[in-house]
């Protein structure tokens, strides 16, 4: 069994390189954070969040979107692209690096990126949206000379200002939107969950599930016979069980996570049945396999998109067809997926 390379460890900005005084609104280098000046609890639904920019409360979360981020001298810069939840930490100030932070956020500390950071802020007449990803690429939008209704940014575009050579930023996005702490996807150390999501994670190079299922449904409908004459046996329903983690390669696509269920026949080649969670280019993918012929006697294929992923959400999911072999033919069947 393969072991999980290592991310590349934590390094401290340097802000000599990352920022020049009096041209941000924001009144420290971005990657900076204020989190070791004030470690209050994580906030709750419901508690007062302070922000003199706001004209009313402040949210306790926000989500952040970030895509389109490609590589400098960093080669993992792309498993920074993803959703993260920032939680709120001092006034108008929020961020991933907490102790409570929220769980799942994809790749936190690649490239030597700490944190991903938020401020709104307040220099006349304007105000500011701020977001700093550890200080490697780091956006800003002006809002305007308008007090901010700050519970009610739905995909607020914040526009790129600067990069290091770290990582490429001009042509990625980032978007924001308010969220209440009851609908932030991933709970903080608060949440009665906590302990169970945080061992049922898994990473998988820059990819993740924030919950990890110890055994999928897989049902097979309309394979049919090519060569052989025994191919409808691969249809039915079965139970693949969590596996070992098998490696592929450095980078993003380091490793794939397999489930697995072992064919006591074995007709058309069809010896196992593989369910497999893997990373390309910074996108996780599903697969399911009818091993043991080459080419597989059977493969459906889902591309799941940027991480991290809701792997335990999968219920009754369709995993389209994508290849089939020359024993059996799969051209015609259906491949659906249930976390159990």
């Amino acid at each position: 069994m393969s072991n999980l390379s290592l991310p590349e460890p934590l390094q401290t900005p340097d802000p000599k390189l990352l920022w020049t005084p009096g041209s941000r609104p924001l009144d420290r280098p971005p990657g900076i954070s204020r989190a070791g000046l004030s470690r209050r609890r994580c906030c709750c639904d419901g508690d007062t969040i302070p922000c003199s920019v706001c004209i009313d409360d402040a949210p306790c979360c926000y989500k952040v979107v970030l895509a389109g981020l490609t590589d400098g001298s960093c080669w993992q810069c792309a498993c920074l692209n993803g959703t993260y939840y920032l939680q709120y930490d001092t006034e108008c100030f929020y961020t991933t690096e907490l102790a409570c932070r929220v769980i799942g956020s994809p790749g936190a500390s690649y490239c030597g990126v700490g944190s991903i950071e938020l401020e709104i802020s307040y220099t006349d007449p304007d105000y500011f949206m701020t977001v700093s990803m550890g200080g490697r690429v780091t956006w800003i939008e002006n809002l305007g000379p308008a007090k901010l209704d700050c519970k009610n940014f739905v995909n607020q575009n914040v526009s790129y200002d600067s990069h290091t050579a770290t990582c490429n930023g001009p042509s990625a996005t980032c978007t924001v939107s308010s969220v209440s702490r009851s609908s932030c996807e991933f709970p903080d150390t608060h949440c009665p969950q906590i302990e169970a999501i945080q061992a049922n994670r898994l990473v998988l190079g820059c990819c993740e599930c924030f919950d990890t299922p110890q055994q999928y449904e897989v049902v097979i409908q309309g394979i049919v016979n090519d060569s052989c004459t025994d191919c409808d046996d691969l249809n039915g329903t079965f139970i693949v069980d969590i596996g070992e983690t098998v490696s592929a390669g450095s980078g993003c696509g380091g490793a794939i996570k397999r489930w697995v269920y072992v064919s006591p026949a074995a007709k058309c080649f069809g010896f196992e049945l593989w369910l497999n969670i893997d990373c390309r280019a910074g996108l996780e993918r599903l697969t399911v396999i009818w091993s043991g012929a080459i080419p597989p006697t059977a493969l459906w294929l889902l591309d799941m998109g940027p991480p991290p992923y809701d792997c335990q959400g999968l219920l009754g999911q369709d995993i389209p067809f994508f290849s089939t072999g020359t024993r059996c033919d799969a051209s015609g069947s259906t491949c659906t997926v249930t976390a159990l």
